[in-house]
């Protein structure tokens, strides 16, 4: 997994400024994907961050990230951070779940 890592900053430094808006989601969600099954989640929240700054993202892929940051924000007890994403994706999502109502009963408490 560290090899891949490796070329996959390569390809970042080398390609990044060049990449449409999809292309950098695909490549900022295997970065999520390698933090996450580190359980790094500074990186993987930073990661996130970064998804929700480009500018043609699909909704249902700019809630979810929501929701994850909501998810990782609790994990990192910011719970300020964590309540904020989450109301975040419910208003934009139009949706709740034991999830979400879950995470935010944790943060509020």
């Amino acid at each position: 997994m560290e090899r891949a890592k490796e070329l996959l900053d390569e390809l970042r430094d080398e390609r990044y400024a060049r990449m449409n808006d999809f292309e950098r989601l695909t490549l900022l969600n295997f970065y999520t994907n390698y933090y996450l099954s580190l359980e790094n989640y500074i990186e993987a929240t930073n990661t996130f961050e970064q998804i929700l700054t480009l500018e043609i993202i699909r909704p249902d892929i700019h809630q979810r990230t929501l929701r994850a940051l909501g998810q990782l924000y609790a994990a990192l007890e910011n719970w300020d951070a964590s309540i904020s994403y989450y109301e975040q994706w419910q208003t934009e999502s139009g949706q709740t779940d034991h999830v979400s109502l879950q995470g935010l009963s944790y943060a509020h408490y």
